[in-house]
């Protein structure tokens, strides 16, 4: 999972357009050590020791998911 997310990164270096999602219905296999959502802090941490800034992993987290839903809520209440 890094190894794409870091990908991702070589192509959105700002690291502004990458998020995860939580659903994972209809997965047949996980990749060997990921679980699930319950994983996802050590993916943060072992992205971290790959090199990403604690900023950069809260965007791909959080922030730029949260950003998509506020932008869709302030342009639905105009």
């Amino acid at each position: 999972i890094c190894d794409h997310i870091l990908h991702f990164i070589e192509l959105d270096p700002q690291c502004k357009l990458i998020g995860l999602g939580g659903d994972l219905d209809g997965v047949d296999v996980l990749p060997a050590g990921f679980t699930g959502c319950e994983s996802y802090d050590a993916l943060a941490q072992r992205l971290i020791q790959r090199g990403l800034t604690e900023t950069q992993v809260a965007d791909i987290f959080w922030n730029n998911a949260f950003g998509v839903i506020e932008r869709a809520v302030c342009n639905n209440t105009k």
